[in-house]
């Protein structure tokens, strides 16, 4: 399967940002743009709220915008919103305890 003109639509790079707003909620946004007679590529922005302080798990709302979200489509474009649950990898925020001495 060729996909001859895919820069065109997902672009040579990207950009992203991501804001810790309070210790409960979390925002990322990220930017791939591309040029193709106009502006094309994506957004995708997405807030999330810890459940619990003790937990690894979270509440999401995404928002996506754009062109390529996927290969069978990606010359298509196409807006979501999504709502769902995140569990985080235990080992991500492991952090290990220093001894005094």
């Amino acid at each position: 399967m060729e996909l001859p003109d895919i820069i065109s639509y997902r672009g040579y790079g990207s950009f992203g940002a991501a804001y810790k707003a309070s210790p409960n909620i979390f925002m990322d946004v990220h930017l791939q743009p591309a040029f193709k007679n106009k502006l094309t590529g994506f957004i995708r922005a997405t807030a999330s709220f810890k459940v619990s302080k003790n937990r690894n798990q979270f509440l999401y709302i995404q928002y996506f915008g754009g062109y390529a979200e996927d290969l069978i489509n990606y010359n298509k474009n196409s807006s979501n919103l999504r709502v769902g649950i995140v569990l985080k990898d235990l080992f991500a925020n492991f952090e290990t305890k220093k001894t005094e001495k």
